[in-house]
């Protein structure tokens, strides 16, 4: 119960609360907000590792999960779209991958073809249910387009997308990919905290996307103002944070040691 309700607390009321025991913190003496030492990681999303076989496989299960639910009619295709799948993953062959993919596309266009009868049926009956039903269907038919669109212009027309615009899981659609240290591929968000000289984090920013330690620098400081009425005197970083036009501009905040 207590994993289910978190999971429903989104980032602002997560930074407010955070705010509310930074203040009590301070008006307890525990932490003062004078040192800082601010750094960034990655938190993962709870997903498995994403290919567009795997997302074209889970698009046709749920859909067909909710269709078969609401007593939609529609023809369930989760066994060839796994048999698919499963030929992708196993293939020796480019051609062999090409064929098994062009299948288990058609299979997914065909399940995206029965939500939208599917979605006007829900919408009829008018109930709450069937209206929040509805709304699933329809989140999940999108999703699955665009993991078809994204899988046809790399697999077909051969283009590279961007990773801002890919989808790598129905589930946690949120997710970033995000590239560290231009090796390690990690499917989550970036977060950057900022903790004081008593151990407690003073801040945390959950970025959009994947912006460069460098870019995050002096927005984390003015947070800082904003938390505490006034900069600290010591702040510390990783070397990502570094540049002379940081150094320069945090100088000018009036940051003794930085």
């Amino acid at each position: 119960a207590l994993a289910n309700n978190i999971k429903r607390i989104g980032a602002k009321s997560l930074e407010a609360i955070n705010r509310i025991l930074t203040g009590a913190g301070k008006a307890d003496g525990v932490e003062k907000g004078r040192e800082v030492r601010i750094d960034s990681t990655v938190v993962e999303s709870n997903i498995h590792h994403p290919t567009d076989s795997s997302l074209l496989y889970d698009s046709v299960r749920v859909l067909s999960r909710i269709l078969g639910a609401n007593r939609l009619r529609f023809t369930n295709h989760c066994r060839r779209a796994k048999r698919r799948m499963m030929a992708v993953i196993n293939a020796r062959k480019q051609k062999q991958r090409v064929a098994a993919y062009k299948d288990l596309l058609k299979v997914t266009a065909k399940t995206v073809g029965y939500a939208q009868p599917g979605i006007e049926q829900l919408e009829q009956r008018g109930d709450l249910q069937s209206l929040a039903a509805c709304m699933e269907l329809k989140r999940f038919a999108c999703l699955a387009t665009r993991v078809m669109e994204q899988c046809r212009r790399r697999l077909i027309e051969g283009q590279t997308v961007p990773a801002a615009e890919k989808v790598v899981s129905i589930f946690e659609e949120h997710t970033d990919i995000i590239i560290k240290d231009s090796r390690d591929t990690h499917y989550g968000h970036k977060i950057c905290l900022t903790g004081g000289a008593s151990n407690l984090i003073l801040d945390c920013l959950i970025t959009e996307g994947n912006p460069a330690d460098s870019d995050l620098t002096l927005p984390m400081l003015d947070r800082q103002k904003d938390i505490y009425g006034r900069y600290p005197l010591k702040a510390s970083f990783d070397g990502g944070f570094a540049s002379k036009d940081n150094l320069k501009k945090a100088k000018s905040r009036k940051i003794k040691d930085v």
